[in-house]
């Protein structure tokens, strides 16, 4: 497969010293959104001690940097192989608490500035989304995938829903049937 490391119109800005790892490429193609739970600015402070995301956006802001090659793995859940299970990470601006209430606006930006061009620089994600319609915290939420699910899924989903040890129900619940409909696909 053919991936665009760089994504157009987005800002290159490396953080740290880690600038990405390799791939197991043995599960489908992902990528996972995530919600800052907080601004662009505290975000792009906390990398520094933490790993960091392929990218940080600021829908409201229009602001879209990239930290890592999309052809590398990125940090930002926990347990290692996961992060390294071909899955492309986003941090979005905001809480996810706010998610159900962004607007139609802020939900196309987020289709037409974020999906689709990573779909488009990594042509084995699927346009298939997965379930948005509960978002509960901890390890054991109902809407997080096994181990077995997240090796088998392909496609957009959340930081809600990798495996444990991850606790996070990040980005909320997100209207993800008017997503998908933004693009007249069907799921």
């Amino acid at each position: 497969m053919d991936i665009r490391p760089i994504l157009a119109g987005y800002d290159l800005m490396q953080i740290g010293k880690r600038a990405g790892g390799s791939w197991t490429n043995t599960s489908p193609w992902k990528l996972l959104l995530h919600t800052i739970e907080g601004t662009w600015e505290s975000a792009i402070s906390a990398y520094q001690r933490v790993g960091n995301p392929h990218a940080t956006v600021s829908l409201d802001r229009d602001i879209y940097t990239q930290h890592v090659r999309l052809d590398r793995s990125a940090y930002a859940i926990r347990g290692g192989k996961l992060n390294r299970d071909n899955v492309i990470q986003v941090e979005l601006e905001g809480y996810a608490a706010d998610v159900p209430t962004w607007s139609t606006m802020k939900l196309h930006k987020l289709v037409f500035n974020v999906v689709q061009p990573i779909l488009l620089a990594v042509p084995g994600i699927a346009w298939r989304w997965a379930d948005f319609s509960v978002m509960q915290y901890g390890d054991r939420a109902p809407q997080r995938f096994s181990e077995a699910q997240w090796d088998s899924f392909g496609g957009i989903l959340g930081h809600a829903h990798a495996p444990s040890p991850n606790t996070h129900w990040d980005p909320g619940m997100l209207n993800a049937r008017l997503t998908a409909d933004m693009l007249e696909v069907d799921e």
